[in-house]
């Protein structure tokens, strides 16, 4: 009987989906001369991108994952600052079955480098999730003195009409995770921590259908000439012919603090569809600093239909806004129950600049909250937005071509729009939102390393006499807050990124789930490693780290052996006992 290599193939990859098989990498337990198991784990990151198919998980285990060549990057020599990236993923997924890359659980393995960036998915990769891990750039030793003198650099070199000089110094624009400056589509980027990079912490140029969602990001962009943001959709257009008014694009439940540019921004060609009027604007002639926004999309294709949703993100002491959306002239934006706080803050890093540390002095716009501008529709509800003075915008939506919503927010300081209707009476206007331990004025610093401490001991839900609670809009409302909590607790929703929900209250135990096999076999004389639990709690949220651990395996001698997982939450609830059965 004749078989069709066609049929062949088919089979090969069917069987492959329904047989995928988890990766397991360790930088200090692997090697890839081994099979990449969960007992015999792969070294590197790369090798178990290499085996990675579509449908499986790659299980990254602690320790610290670094670019090649790492360390060598020296702002003395020019031919050390373009390191690569530390990891790169050149393989996609497929629809409904995913490529992911997540740490092993309980779990948190590093990804440090001084070159392009952290975690790049190159090429047109798509169908592809990046969870669980710390990224970590250089610019915690990189200088002032010396991001200067590289912008000058780059302007000498654009500059000297010579073909065979080009700037390529990664090394102080590196970006945190990000797409490369090609389309992506179907990317989650979730539960990361992204800190001290030069360049965007997250960003996604050319691509659609990206969720970036629960990370913390900051300490970026300080340090690059390129005019970048802390999390940065760019130049987003339809995937094919996917190009209906849905929600496609989405940054949910981040934390974003302490991102801006302290170096002047200069173009070595006109960005894409830049609509900025200005001649000066990324030349060398330009004196003034309009970027490091916390959340940002700017120049989307003209004719891209989608909607952009911002929810539930708390953004605090960024450069300029917390939320930007720009240029997007055919999209639309819904930002919902955020809470932006003492943005902005540019103008006080330039005080510092100038006068402790001795540079020049570059201003820019007093802007400190949301701003939409040359987009289509923009709906803005039940989110906090605080200043630090009056001098600062809190909301500007400047040539929204389409409707303008703003209600059920919370205006403490800062300007708002005199030209939308009834926007003093659907809102609250110098209305203190009252949160449980906020940052005051007083603790604005005045030097740089000062500011290393700002967000320490900071508490931002709400206090149970806040006006913020219940008060809400509904129809605008997300099903979960920023720690997980169902909305709504109390009668009604609340305003901001916090629901309030009073320990009292809290009558609910947590929920606790096996990671893995149960019950699991396993051979005698092998090494068990236990593939944990996660914890969730209607009020604390993720509380797996709070999980306690009891075994008693013993894979010398045969027998039927037990893991027990419990739990509480912070009102004392305790979770049902979870139990693995591990026979060996």
């Amino acid at each position: 009987m004749k078989v069709s290599f066609n049929f062949i193939l088919i089979f090969f990859l069917v069987f492959k989906i329904t047989n995928a098989q988890d990766i397991y990498v360790s930088d200090t337990l692997g090697s890839n001369n081994y099979d990449g198991t969960e007992s015999a784990p792969f070294k590197t990151i790369a090798k178990g991108i290499q085996e990675v198919d579509p449908g499986e998980t790659i299980f990254v285990m602690n320790g610290t994952y670094t670019n090649s060549n790492y360390g060598t990057a020296d702002p003395a020599n020019i031919n050390t600052l373009n390191n690569p990236n530390a990891v790169t993923i050149n393989k996609s997924g497929q629809p409904g079955n995913y490529i992911t890359l997540t740490n092993y659980p309980g779990h948190s393995p590093k990804i440090k480098f001084d070159g392009q960036g952290g975690i790049k998915i190159s090429g047109s990769q798509s169908f592809i999730i990046i969870s669980g891990f710390e990224v970590e750039g250089p610019s915690s030793q990189i200088t002032y003195a010396q991001a200067e003198a590289d912008r000058q650099y780059k302007i000498t070199v654009t500059n000297d009409n010579n073909p065979n000089t080009n700037y390529n110094n990664s090394y102080f624009s590196g970006k945190g995770i990000w797409g490369g400056f090609q389309a992506h589509s179907n990317i989650i980027v979730k539960n990361n921590i992204v800190h001290d990079i030069p360049g965007s912490g997250i960003r996604f140029n050319d691509s659609d259908h990206i969720t970036i969602e629960n990370n913390t990001v900051y300490n970026t962009t300080w340090w690059s000439s390129s005019a970048e943001s802390a999390i940065v959709f760019a130049e987003t257009i339809a995937v094919d012919s996917d190009n209906g008014t849905d929600i496609k694009m989405i940054m949910r439940g981040n934390k974003v603090f302490n991102n801006w540019n302290r170096i002047l921004f200069f173009k070595t060609s006109q960005p894409e569809n830049s609509g900025n009027n200005n001649a000066d604007y990324g030349t060398e002639n330009f004196t003034q600093i309009w970027d490091g926004q916390g959340l940002y999309v700017t120049r989307s294709d003209d004719n891209y239909n989608g909607v952009f949703l911002f929810e539930n993100n708390l953004c605090v002491n960024n450069g300029k806004n917390g939320i930007n959306f720009d240029h997007s002239l055919a999209a639309s934006a819904i930002m919902q129950n955020n809470t932006i706080f003492f943005n902005g803050v540019h103008e006080i890093i330039q005080d510092i600049s100038e006068n402790d540390e001795g540079n020049t002095a570059h201003r820019g716009q007093k802007v400190g909250g949301i701003k939409s501008n040359k987009v289509k529709n923009t709906t803005v509800v039940n989110n906090i937005i605080v200043t630090r003075d009056n001098l600062f915008s809190a909301l500007q939506l400047n040539d929204n071509t389409g409707t303008r919503i703003v209600t059920d927010n919370i205006f403490l300081n800062g300007s708002i729009p005199t030209d939308i209707n009834n926007i003093e009476s659907q809102n609250m206007i110098q209305i203190n939102p009252l949160f449980v331990n906020p940052t005051t004025i007083d603790n604005d610093v005045l030097t740089m390393s000062g500011w290393a401490n700002y967000m320490n001991q900071t508490d931002f839900s709400l206090k149970s006499d806040s006006p913020a609670i219940n008060s809400g809009n509904p129809s605008y409302s997300p099903e979960k807050d920023i720690l997980g909590v169902s909305r709504p607790v109390g009668s009604g929703v609340d305003i901001g990124a916090y629901e309030y929900v009073s320990v009292s209250n809290d009558n609910s135990p947590p929920t606790i789930t096996i990671l893995g096999d149960n019950p699991i076999s396993v051979f005698q004389g092998s090494t068990y490693t236990d593939q944990g639990a996660t914890a969730t709690d209607n009020v604390d949220g993720d509380i797996t780290a709070n999980i306690t651990v009891t075994s008693n395996v013993d894979t010398s001698t045969v027998g039927t052996y037990t893991v027990t997982y419990n739990v509480s939450d912070a009102a004392g609830n305790a979770a049902t006992e979870v139990v693995r059965t591990v026979n060996v």
